[in-house]
């Protein structure tokens, strides 16, 4: 959360503050000093903050608010250091103070959020009569799962589903899709709501991209197909738009070669769109929704 979030109305033993970057500008700032100064709001004066690694320009100001509240701050790449392990599509190993941890994710910032929740445990143990069993930490991390997150749907084909949402997070998708998948040709189906930064995530993304199919989700942000064509288009790139989720991933399932890896990126509503398709495609049941939803 963050100064105006709902959470920041309980008085927490922990303060957490994970990887900022450039989203929700609207409400929270058009740099990372103001958008990391909102972040800090959750800090309480003598406060214990666990944070993950940030960019200077936001480390910067949340060291700022902690000497500021006289709050003590441990950064997981200085205090809680970690080194990669093997990885395979099931997941991934890292080390973390001499033991071996597995996690059903993949993707190396997912070992990032593994160590600082890891931290959060530990800050919580130091603050509060709670105790955790190393092997429960070591058994929670096993059975971790994260939908709609470098979700592979489907081998072969070759069909992964990520949120990603802003610019850092689709660089961080083709940080990991380089890694997990290399040498394949990748198919993006991208669409995004219109109040994010659309630019960034297509700057992230077209490069690496041997074709983009653009779409909607259903949901009322959604930003329109042929929006996102002009964008791409600013910047050089030539995409094909698409009336809705379903078309795009028949089409790229039909003209799919052997070596290539289609993944739906850009938006949550887009991610759980696909996934629907994906499973009334291949006569599977759907997951259950939310009575909230339904009811409102």
């Amino acid at each position: 959360g963050g100064r105006l979030d709902a959470t920041n109305s309980v008085d927490p033993a922990v303060a957490v503050i994970t990887s900022i970057s450039y989203d929700h500008m609207q409400i929270l700032g058009n740099t990372l000093t103001l958008i990391a100064r909102e972040k800090a709001g959750i800090i309480r004066p003598e406060a214990l903050v666990i944070c993950a690694p940030q960019y200077d320009e936001a480390l910067q100001m949340i060291e700022q608010v902690c000497q500021e509240r006289q709050a003590r701050l441990i950064l997981v790449d200085r205090d809680w250091p970690w080194s990669e392990g093997a990885f395979n599509l099931e997941g991934q190993s890292f080390k973390v103070c001499d033991e071996t941890y597995h996690l059903p994710l993949l993707g190396e910032h997912q070992i990032v959020n593994a160590v600082t929740a890891m931290a959060a445990i530990h800050g919580l143990m130091e603050r509060t009569e709670l105790t955790v069993a190393p092997e429960a930490v070591k058994a929670g991390l096993a059975q971790v799962q994260w939908l709609g997150r470098l979700e592979i749907l489907s081998r072969s084909p070759g069909l992964i589903v990520d949120s990603a949402m802003n610019g850092d997070s689709a660089d961080k998708l083709v940080q990991a899709l380089r890694h997990h998948f290399p040498g394949r040709d990748y198919t993006f189906i991208f669409g995004a709501s219109s109040d994010h930064p659309i630019g960034d995530m297509l700057r992230a993304l077209l490069p690496h991209t041997k074709r983009m199919l653009v779409t909607a989700s259903p949901h009322p942000r959604a930003e329109k197909p042929e929006q996102l064509v002009k964008a791409a288009a600013a910047l050089g790139f030539e995409v094909t738009p698409m009336p809705d989720v379903a078309a795009a991933l028949g089409s790229a399932l039909a003209e799919a070669g052997p070596t290539e890896l289609i993944c739906v990126t850009g938006s949550l509503f887009l991610v759980a769109a696909a996934r629907e398709a994906w499973l009334r495609r291949n006569g599977l049941p759907l997951p259950p929704l939310d009575p909230l939803t339904v009811s409102g």
